[in-house]
């Protein structure tokens, strides 16, 4: 927050925009290209840290990568396509996936963002000999969808019954509406063991963003300090491209500093002053910059995204106390330091 909004844009234009990992390779990525297996020719698969599919079936190709070292793991990938739904169902079965969360729509401003790849309430999709079924549907707030879908491999007789959560309120190439959802999604997250699959279209931008602020509150909550570049060009290493946008880069700061205030670790009233301030400059920046023109020329009125005026004035919504009506929440199985007292927000609990 020391830096200012011009200064975290400074940072991110001269150390992050273009950024690419020493080392990596891309031999595969480039030979599925033809194949219709990468969404975008210009959002690189590292092959380093792939998922390879290895379930003795045609193709170990899937556009995916592991970020390791975390709790959970984290699998982040690109929307499904037509050509690879099957490979997208055979991943979360070989690799026992019980978790997935999906930040985008699938279809966005009259564009395909992502293949429909689950069904509704209590219907049930198959995808080569993979079948899956929706049995549980709900709301935990306004901005999250949660489904309960139960996937079978006939061929095998595999069988992994996966929570899929969709944030619904992050337009593509800008910031999610509540930075809260997200702490609570990341909450609702840790209680999984193995990996969890995370992705938006591309899997970067969206999904990159959302994978580094985890990564940096799992840190702050166990004492560790990090500089905002180094955390991302970590990430990138694992998945290239991640945080594709300033204004993603912009959140990740927000997010971070919104948490310390609702742990306590932020109480002097005058840095909770600051940090009011610095949201408003965020939203105000936000609005100013908002994703290219092309992306949002809607076609049949289905993906509409929050206008950016609206989206600048939701967020900007200030941070007030709980009560012992608004019982504080806890953060497992990542706790926090002793004395930690957390709190909740009025208007939008953790």
């Amino acid at each position: 927050m020391t830096l200012g909004i011009e200064g975290l844009m400074k940072e991110y234009i001269g150390e992050i925009y273009s950024y690419v990992p020493n080392g990596f390779a891309r031999a595969v990525f480039d030979a599925n290209t033809d194949l219709k297996k990468n969404r975008y020719k210009d959002v690189v698969c590292n092959d380093r840290t792939r998922v390879v599919l290895h379930d003795g079936r045609p193709g170990d190709y899937i556009h995916a990568n592991y970020v390791r070292g975390t709790r959970p793991g984290y699998i982040l990938t690109q929307g499904p396509l037509k050509d690879s739904l099957f490979d997208f169902w055979r991943m979360i079965i070989q690799e026992q996936v019980l978790a997935i969360c999906m930040l985008c729509e699938f279809q966005e401003n009259g564009r395909w963002k992502c293949e429909p790849y689950y069904p509704e309430l209590n219907e049930s999709m198959t995808f080569g000999t993979i079948t899956v079924k929706c049995e549980e549907m709900s709301k935990p707030d306004r901005h999250t969808h949660l489904k309960v879908l139960n996937v079978t491999d006939g061929a095998t007789g595999k069988n992994v019954r996966v929570s899929h959560f969709k944030i619904v309120t992050w337009p593509d190439k800008t910031v999610a509406l509540s930075n809260l959802s997200i702490l609570r999604t990341h909450r609702a997250l840790r209680k999984f063991v193995g990996n969890v699959v995370i992705h938006c279209s591309a899997g970067v931008g969206r999904t990159g963003t959302f994978v580094a602020i985890e990564i940096g509150v799992q840190l702050l909550l166990n004492g560790k300090t990090f500089r905002l570049s180094d955390l991302v060009k970590a990430l990138r290493h694992c998945r290239m491209t991640s945080v594709q946008v300033d204004t993603q880069y912009l959140m990740m700061a927000e997010t971070f500093v919104e948490c310390g205030v609702i742990f306590k670790y932020i109480e002097d009233p005058k840095l909770i002053e600051g940090f009011e301030a610095f949201k408003k400059q965020v939203a105000e920046y936000v609005e100013a910059h908002p994703p290219p023109v092309e992306q949002y020329k809607l076609k049949g009125g289905k993906g509409e995204q929050p206008s950016m005026e609206r989206l600048s004035a939701e967020r900007v919504q200030p941070l007030s106390r709980g009560s012992k009506e608004n019982p504080p929440c806890s953060v497992n199985p990542i706790s926090p330091r002793p004395g930690d007292k957390p709190v909740s927000r009025s208007r939008e609990q953790l």
